[in-house]
């Protein structure tokens, strides 16, 4: 694809260096000059170095060599090759090409890497428009609508990054910034994306302080332009960046911490806001400047506890001083107010299965909440074997795809003294489950579940809000999203006597969440299915509890797990107040907001399940 006259720059097309190396010939005549140029030579051509400079990211030397084979093809009375224009444009927008590694005579198309979005469009440019004259001018017809569709390619590809990246920062505002940019290694899909597990667990990890952590991922990107200009951001608005890797720097990380360096560099910030993570082995890094990379490496390999991390006028620091705490009962929090009516255990009489807590609070029946990464309790659930859409092993389906194939599954089992759900899934699950749409659920990967994995979840008391007392009854409602189901995954409509959701709180749910003796202490509501006794939140009359533009409803582990939206908590849950703007649609309670109402299409696999409930106090 590169290859150029040595002696008038011209360009020699892919189709005459195919044929030559199939004849295993050394030489080739230039049609423009009738010189003829050895393959060695014509790899040390100016606009064969000028590739070469792409490639590493050099762009001064690179915008240096296709100019002077510009120049020398003129000087010769010759156009300039096509690929000589686009290299110079390339050079002059700061774009990077890499080739792939089986890629030797650098014949296809490059992968293109943009280190900084420019005022006008790659499309506009001068030398862009040059490079497409020259192939109207030096080619063949029949090979010119080909290569002017590889150039349309290019600009498309480098002016969609630039559309992305206008608009993020129409949306970030002037002033945003980005505490640490956390850049990971990927791996093959047989041993597993490592390099974002470590990585997100890093982040989980690095004090309140650091707020706004920008983590790459793909899989939250409509497209590959949109995902190359928020990394292009973020590499722009970002204090320091913490890079996680193994052994081994593949070429995608290259690029982005290469990219950083250089930026940081040009804006004087120096290279000293770069850092390293190890989680295995030893590592040696050689920097653009061809320094080796030796400080702010961590070894994190089977650390419990993982580092803590601060930011200091030198870059990403070990703060040794802070100890990790985990707080196991954050999922739990309550935010009683002491002045709250409090409904002493002993009102309720000793023989009821449930119990009072601080505030309106009650403690009635468990599900699977907390998990517990324990090895031994792991490989307890994988004695059974692995599930899959050909066998299940004995587990139980808990998500399907669209086209009907199991994915999730779970298995319920007292292990010692308590109960656990065990989770294994195949594949992240789909956002929607009816409509036509290819969007998977990023939330699990963010929250560090990851597929081929198995995750053990504890079964806890449910702790459940006292709204309302009425004669020997009382009104609860669930104090945190304990589940991530669809309001209806069969069918787009919004009619609660329909739904899947309404079918499965008063099958499944109530048969797991309470035993037998519990189920006898449910109570029902007032003009609703006598065979109802699980509900949700209803617009008419609980609206004194979604109202609450303050309240923010956490999402249990399992919750996380399974697909549930939102990184640390979750702020959306369904209300049984049926269709929303129309029939597709069901409504949602935004906590966070003013107008605390929303709608979201009733197939989101993502939304939190809070049941409410009536209990027999007497």
């Amino acid at each position: 694809m590169i290859y150029t006259c040595q002696h008038c720059g011209a360009w020699f097309s892919a189709k005459d260096i195919r044929a030559a190396l199939e004849k295993n010939e050394t030489v080739i005549v230039c049609k423009s000059c009738g010189m003829v140029n050895e393959f060695r030579e014509m790899k040390s051509s100016h606009a064969a170095r000028g590739y070469d400079y792409l490639c590493i990211g050099d762009f001064y030397r690179a915008s240096y060599s296709f100019s002077t084979a510009i120049d020398d093809a003129k000087r010769h009375a010759h156009h300039p090759s096509p690929d000589t224009y686009l290299g110079y444009a390339l050079a002059q927008f700061r774009v990077q090409t890499v080739f792939s590694d089986d890629d030797s005579a650098r014949l296809e198309l490059p992968e293109l890497i943009c280190h900084r979005c420019n005022e006008m469009y790659f499309s506009d440019s001068e030398a862009y428009m040059n490079a497409k004259n020259s192939i109207k001018t030096e080619m063949e017809v029949a090979m010119q609508a080909e290569q002017l569709q590889k150039l349309d390619n290019y600009a498309k590809y480098i002016d969609g990054i630039k559309d992305y990246y206008d608009g993020i920062k129409r949306t970030k505002g002037s002033s945003f910034k980005y505490n640490t940019f956390i850049a990971y290694e990927d791996r093959s899909a047989e041993i597993g994306n490592r390099g974002y597990e470590y990585a997100n667990k890093v982040r989980n990890s690095l004090p309140d302080r650091i707020k706004d952590v920008f983590l790459p991922d793909i899989e939250e990107y409509s497209s590959d332009e949109e995902y190359e200009a928020a990394i292009l951001y973020a590499l722009e608005n970002s204090s320091c960046m913490l890079v996680i890797t193994d052994n081994d720097i593949d070429s995608r990380l290259t690029n982005l911490y290469s990219r950083f360096y250089y930026i940081s560099r040009e804006q004087k910030k120096g290279g000293n806001n770069l850092g390293f993570v190890r989680y295995c082995g030893h590592i040696t890094i050689a920097l653009p400047d061809r320094t080796i990379a030796e400080k702010n490496v961590f070894d994190i390999e089977n650390k419990a506890d993982y580092c803590n991390f601060v930011l200091s006028k030198n870059g990403i620091v070990h703060d040794v001083s802070v100890q990790t705490v985990i707080d196991t009962d954050v999922r739990n929090l309550i935010d009683a107010n002491p002045d709250d009516e409090v409904i002493a255990a002993d009102d309720f009489g000793s023989d009821k299965p449930y119990h009072s807590l601080p505030g309106k609070f009650i403690s009635f029946g468990s599900y699977p909440q907390k998990h517990v990464a324990n090895k031994e309790l792991e490989e307890h659930f994988l004695g059974y074997g692995r599930p899959s859409p050909s066998d299940d092993k004995g587990w139980c389906t808990l998500s399907y795809t669209k086209k009907g194939n199991p994915h999730m599954w779970y298995r319920d089992e007292v292990v010692g003294e308590k109960k656990y759900r065990a989770v294994y899934f195949s594949k992240a699950r789909e956002l929607y489950s009816v409509q036509s749409s290819d969007i998977l659920n990023a939330s699990q990967k963010k929250n560090g579940y990851l597929p081929m994995r198995v995750y053990c979840f504890e079964f806890e008391p449910i702790i459940w809000q006292m709204r309302n007392i009425t004669g020997d009854t009382a009104i609860l409602i669930a104090n945190h999203g304990i589940d991530s189901r669809e309001y209806n995954n069969t069918e787009l409509s919004g009619d609660w006597s329909r739904s899947t959701i309404h079918r499965w709180l008063n099958e499944e749910f109530v048969k797991t969440a309470f035993t037998e003796e519990e189920q006898e202490y449910l109570g029902m509501l007032d003009s609703v299915d006598e065979n109802d006794r699980i509900y949700l939140v209803d617009r008419s009359f609980d609206r004194d509890f979604y109202s609450d533009s303050q309240r923010s409803i956490r999402g249990s582990d399992y919750y996380k797990c399974i697909g549930g939206l939102g990184e640390f908590s979750i702020n959306n849950y369904w209300i049984t107040a049926g269709i929303g703007t129309n029939d597709r649609e069901a409504n949602v309670v935004f906590p966070s907001s003013k107008a605390g109402l929303g709608t979201q299409y009733v197939d989101c696999t993502g939304v939190a399940v809070l049941p409410k409930i009536v209990i027999k106090l007497s």
